[in-house]
């Protein structure tokens, strides 16, 4: 058996009381003594923070996983951008490094062996099946990806930048961007490729990503909201109860800022996200075990 301690979202560069609440996190990680720590993205907006984060869990005596979340892949600035530093930098180069650096296992493109779990992971993306189908009359694909609706601006169509050809010598090539669509099926395709190399005689399988698989993730509003679009993706939840019909497959997500624990047919899935700390909290050491959740695999 596994002990699995998880957490997501903590957005260090959000709040200060964000950043504060990671050492009382450590600290109750710490006292738990599990085999596995698992962080399911959101760490942290920058580079610089997100390095800060990882040293401080780094400490903890145990596996350390991480995958990131939509945050984690933001732009660090447009002269970043123009240096062919953008978003797919980071997934694929920036934060695999921060992670050897800081004692961190990345399952990205390659799964990971521990006893007899086998640990894959992808930051997931969506694809806009999970959207609100009361606003069907209302908005569309092409809405969806660019992001402006009645409601706000989903921040991601500013920050998230996923160039074609980043080291072009034209600048207007260098400008062209893939949709998020496209991105999707990029992350969805090698996610694929990861399940597709767990060995028969693996039986239990921790798959690690920040966005949501299923609907059942998704607390309905009474008023339907255009930003359920980004919360993952449908296909993502098909794909792992296909292999849960013949494997023990445990969830770990993150995205959405409200803590939950389900069964979806096979599958047990699990998110215990810190959120935003809007205010100054008077007690850090309850909020950290509020926000770390644990399970046996």
């Amino acid at each position: 058996m596994l002990k699995v301690a998880y957490t997501s979202d903590l957005h260090v560069d959000i709040t200060t009381n964000n950043q504060t609440l990671c050492r009382y996190i450590f600290e109750y990680v710490k006292r738990l003594q599990p085999d596995v720590f698992v962080m399911a993205g959101d760490l942290a907006n920058s580079l610089t923070s997100l390095a800060d984060t990882l040293k401080l869990f780094s400490e903890l005596p145990c596996l350390k996983v991480m995958v990131p979340g939509n945050h984690d892949l933001w732009i660090e600035s447009n002269h970043a951008v123009k240096k062919g530093r953008d978003s797919f930098y980071k997934y694929y180069q920036a934060i695999p490094k921060l992670c050897v650096e800081y004692d961190f296992v990345y399952p990205i493109r390659q799964p990971y062996y521990i006893k007899d779990v086998v640990i894959v992971g992808t930051v997931g993306w969506y694809d806009y099946t999970l959207r609100d189908p009361r606003l069907d009359y209302k908005y569309h694909l092409k809405d969806y990806e660019v992001g402006k609706f009645d409601e706000g601006i989903w921040n991601d169509t500013r920050y998230a930048v996923w160039l074609r050809n980043p080291k072009a010598s034209d600048w207007r090539a260098r400008q062209q961007r893939f949709s998020n669509l496209e991105v999707f099926e990029i992350f969805f395709a090698e996610f694929k490729r990861q399940l597709i190399l767990i060995p028969d005689t693996s039986n239990k399988v921790l798959a690690i990503m920040h966005t949501a698989p299923f609907q059942a993730c998704l607390v309905v509003k009474e008023s339907a909201s255009p930003f359920d679009a980004y919360e993952g993706s449908s296909r993502l939840g098909e794909l792992l109860s296909s292999l849960a019909e013949e494997k023990q497959v445990v969830i770990v997500c993150g995205h959405r800022h409200q803590k939950l624990e389900k069964i979806i047919g096979k599958l047990k899935l699990y998110r215990s996200p810190v959120g935003y700390l809007k205010r100054i909290e008077s007690n850090y050491e309850v909020i950290a075990e509020a926000v770390v959740g644990q399970f046996e695999l």
